[in-house]
């Protein structure tokens, strides 16, 4: 059962990315960002009221640096996807655990044997071959971007990692997530002059970037 849901939501992030890419010549980053966000935002809010969870939490502060962080990932992640091929830019926002591998090694202290440390480089050196012969000269700024979108999502599966430890229970993580990335897409948005107003099709990619 668990690997039947790994394929689906394997799907699901599949689909989501196409959809992006499609609608990508149509909205802004910020306008994916936030349609990206809201439908999870409202699910879970309809979630919190129908069970009456509480959001209290002693580690505020936690959940605002892993939902920054997230945001930063995902933003730098959707503009990779308007800017090279989608295949690449996932295969760069997949290098997030290399990215994890060095954290775990460098500033976690954490033991990890030769053979790990190995393939961990030699992931890395498998990026670069990637690069060179798949993007142009004009792509080379979404490639960077992709790779810090890696680079953002290590860094947000151990703020996740971190919260697990505390005890935080993984919907209110996904809520305050949602919540900020809502927030801060809408203020995007707004900033740049408002959204686009989308046709029937555009629509229809929207509903399934935030599904």
């Amino acid at each position: 059962m668990q690997a039947l849901w790994m394929i689906l939501a394997s799907l699901a992030f599949s689909t989501m990315g196409v959809c992006i890419k499609l609608g990508s010549a149509s909205f802004s980053t910020g306008e994916v960002v936030f349609y990206r966000s809201v439908v999870a935002f409202l699910l879970l809010q309809g979630f919190v009221l129908a069970s009456g969870k509480s959001l209290r939490t002693p580690h505020f502060r936690a959940h605002l640096l892993r939902s920054a962080v997230g945001f930063s990932a995902m933003a730098l992640y959707f503009a990779t996807i308007a800017r090279i091929p989608l295949a690449t830019a996932v295969t760069l926002v997949y290098t997030s655990p290399l990215f994890m591998g060095l954290f775990l090694l460098f500033w976690y202290r954490e033991s990890v044997c030769r053979a790990s440390s190995f393939y961990v480089l030699l992931g890395f050196v498998g990026v670069v071959a990637l690069l060179q012969p798949t993007l142009a000269r004009e792509q080379w700024l979404g490639g960077a971007m992709g790779l810090a979108s890696g680079f953002a999502t290590s860094i947000a599966f151990l703020n996740i990692r971190r919260l697990g430890g505390l005890g935080e229970p993984e919907w209110r993580t996904v809520y305050f997530f949602s919540a900020f990335t809502t927030l801060a897409g809408l203020i995007w948005v707004l900033g740049e002059g408002g959204f686009s107003r989308p046709d029937a099709h555009g629509a229809w990619l929207m509903l399934g970037v935030g599904c």
